[in-house]
C-alpha cells in the first residue's frame, strides 16, 4: 500500500514578501514624518524687513522669535539659513526675510 503524503503550502508570507512589507512601512513612516516636521519654522510666514543702523542679527531674532517655540541661537541660525548669510553681518538698507512663527 502506498501512501501518498500531501504536503500542505504555508500559510502566511514568505521572507521576500515580509521584507517588501517592512520596506513599505517604513517608507511611508518616513513620508508622514516629513509632513509632520514640514510645518516647523520653513513653513511660517514670512515678511521683509530693512535693516536699520544698529540692527544685528541678534536683535532681530530677540524681536522676531517666539521663546516658547525655539531657542533663540537657532532662531539667529534660521535667519542666517533663509537669507542665505554666510556670517551675522548684516548692513543698513539691507532687506532681510523674516519667518514669524505662527
Amino acid at each position: 500500500m502506498n501512501t501518498v503524503h500531501k504536503r500542505r503550502g504555508r500559510l502566511g508570507i514568505r521572507r521576500g514578501q515580509a521584507l517588501l512589507m517592512m520596506l513599505t512601512f517604513c517608507f511611508i513612516l518616513y513620508i508622514l514624518s516629513d509632513l509632520v516636521f514640514a510645518s516647523e519654522p520653513e513653513a511660517a510666514i514670512r515678511m521683509e524687513v530693512t535693516v536699520q543702523e544698529g540692527d544685528s542679527l541678534w536683535k532681530l531674532a530677540a524681536e522676531y522669535h517666539d521663546p516658547d517655540k525655539v531657542d533663540i541661537r537657532d532662531y539667529v541660525q534660521l535667519l542666517k539659513d533663509v537669507n542665505h548669510l554666510e556670517d551675522p553681518t548684516i548692513y543698513p538698507g539691507q532687506t532681510l526675510i523674516i519667518p514669524v512663527q505662527k
